[in-house]
């Protein structure tokens, strides 16, 4: 039996360097009613990761110009290595599947969502991944 997501309890952060693409994420993860920050580097989101120590889900941007998302991610995956932690990252990315798939799913990225996508499809990767957080705690 699966217990329902409870949203407001769903710790998310927001990997984006485009102010307009941080604005629309941002009303999004309003609209999923779930505590959120957003940061717009790979090396912030590196420290909040691992300072912070709270987020259930990471929507990380693959393309970004100082450290890009898969670059970040794979710093994030071999930090975890040894802890027993696996915070689940999402990809966002403009590119077609096929051309980014398979680099970040090897940098160990555990999703891609698809830009454009709507505040519906934001919600449901959330929930998707916070329910299987739910059956394994």
């Amino acid at each position: 039996h699966k217990r329902p997501v409870v949203m407001s309890q769903i710790s998310i952060l927001i990997v984006e360097d485009n102010p307009v693409h941080q604005r629309l994420l941002q009303s999004f993860a309003k609209s999923a009613q779930v505590t959120y920050k957003i940061v717009n580097s790979g090396q912030h989101a590196l420290e909040c990761v691992f300072k912070d120590n709270g987020f259930d889900l990471v929507f990380m941007d693959c393309i970004m110009s100082e450290l890009s998302g898969i670059d970040c991610t794979r710093r994030i995956r071999e930090l975890e290595l040894g802890t027993g932690k696996h915070v689940p990252i999402i990809a966002i990315t403009a590119m077609n599947r096929e051309d980014i798939e398979s680099d970040c799913l090897s940098a160990g990225m555990d999703d891609i969502l698809l830009k454009p996508f709507c505040a519906a499809d934001f919600a449901k990767m959330i929930e998707k991944y916070s329910s299987e957080k739910t059956l394994t705690q």
